[in-house]
């Protein structure tokens, strides 16, 4: 097949799949609430079925002419199946068929979790529909798959961007679930501090959870499914080091703003009482707790392959790229709180009309930046140092430790370039207003 028959055969399969699911999605969803017992339906249903059977009826014969077409190309030419065209149209009708299926099955355990017998046909449609979509798609692209080769392949592709999409989409939405669960434990907690109060268990907290529980499950589908036993895999290797070093700066992020709240108080407020200040955090609190998850997870995959729930697979080099990012990590809060430390120190000394920090309650808050930023950083950046020098040098230690070097090297003297020409700006901004005048009229 050359290859300008071959983007018009998978392009046409991709646009009539998603065509055909749709119809087939509505349809059955129209069905599924007229049959089911106690549903309320808003809206003509009559016009969701005309809709659904012009999609299917339409879309469906072409699909099949074309994925027919498309079955006698690789019998005749069985290296058609490893094309880059077959599988990039694979990959992409599995992301956008998990990715609806995957609201459907969150719609199910939010509706469900709700104490609402009578579940939405869309939602349930969705998630069968799509969910065959995807089931089929996945079968065709696991017949070139495997596990530890170095070639190029989509499904590979699509199977670490799918587990670090759905990783994401579980961490939020258990952040979410904590973030409510801790205000809740919190309004209880202190009654008095709360002007009002409404039922616990909201239909934000139904879709978190349902969030929550879809996307760890799919991420599992994936990762612990999907890549098992991917050894030698480089995107593999990335994928690791990325999805551990995000959750340190997530953690990191969650854990400095708590930190920042934590030293505003003894510092002293303006009319603003410490409980409401805490009352405030639940939602950081949550995510650091979520983070702290994946964290948990992937590290011992990277640190200390004896103590991980599975086989690693991850190359030595991986490692010391994870040992280096939170090093990084931690230099970037040693920056921030220097920054914040000089625009205190500028703002309390230097009069001027135009400050960085404008009255009592912003300095109190710089100051509260620069101590929990100063913390993260020490702890983290110096914690990993220490560790480090215990640590006898390799060849990829070496290598991850000169781009560490250089990568720090050059943020450092980009910052400072940015700084300098800022404060050179603000100088002669205000030297030539003194002199030349503020303005025309």
């Amino acid at each position: 097949m050359s290859r300008a028959q071959s983007m018009y055969v998978y392009v046409v399969l991709a646009a009539t799949a998603i065509i055909a699911a749709i119809g087939a999605s509505v349809l059955l969803g129209a069905l599924i609430d007229q049959v089911w017992p106690g549903r309320v339906i808003s809206g003509n249903p009559s016009s969701a079925v005309a809709m659904g059977i012009s999609l299917l009826a339409v879309a469906a014969p072409v699909w099949v002419f074309h994925w027919r077409l498309a079955l006698k190309k690789v019998a005749a030419d069985p290296s058609e199946r490893e094309r880059g065209l077959r599988q990039a149209c694979l990959a992409f009708l599995m992301a956008v068929s998990i990715t609806v299926a995957g609201f459907g099955a969150g719609g199910i355990i939010s509706d469900l979790s709700g104490g609402r017998a009578s579940v939405s046909g869309d939602v349930m449609a969705r998630l069968f529909i799509w969910g065959l979509v995807w089931a089929f798609h996945w079968r065709e692209a696991r017949k070139t798959w495997r596990a530890g080769h170095m070639g190029r392949s989509w499904h590979r592709l699509y199977l670490y961007v799918a587990a670090a999409g759905t990783l994401v989409a579980g961490v939020i939405g258990l952040a979410r679930l904590l973030d409510g669960l801790l205000s809740a434990a919190y309004d209880a907690a202190l009654p008095g501090e709360v002007l009002y109060t409404g039922a616990v268990w909201t239909r934000g907290l139904q879709e978190s959870l349902g969030a929550a529980v879809t996307g760890l499950g799919l991420w599992a589908l994936h990762w612990r499914t999907g890549a098992k036993g991917d050894r030698g895999s480089t995107l593999r290797d990335v994928y690791v080091t990325l999805a551990a070093a995000a959750a340190v700066i997530t953690g990191m992020a969650a854990a400095g703003v708590i930190l920042q709240a934590l030293f505003r108080m003894p510092i002293g407020s303006l009319g603003e009482p410490a409980s409401a200040r805490i009352g405030d955090l639940t939602g950081w609190a949550g995510l650091w707790l979520a983070a702290s998850l994946p964290w948990l997870y992937y590290t011992p995959l990277l640190l200390w392959p004896g103590r991980a729930i599975e086989p690693s697979y991850a190359s030595p080099w991986t490692g010391w790229a994870y040992r280096y990012a939170a090093m990084a990590a931690g230099m970037a809060a040693l920056g921030a709180a220097a920054v914040f430390g000089i625009a205190i120190l500028v703002g309390l000394t230097v009069p001027a009309e135009d400050v960085f920090l404008k009255g009592p309650g912003e300095v109190r808050e710089a100051v509260a930046a620069m101590l929990a930023a100063a913390v993260l950083g020490a702890v983290v950046w110096g914690g990993m140092g220490l560790w480090l020098r215990r640590v006898p040098a390799t060849p990829d230690r070496d290598q991850v430790e000169r781009l560490y070097q250089f990568g720090i090297t050059g943020a450092g003297l980009l910052a400072a370039v940015g700084g300098a020409a800022t404060a050179l700006y603000i100088f002669l901004n205000d030297a030539l207003n003194s002199r030349l005048g503020g303005g025309t009229a």
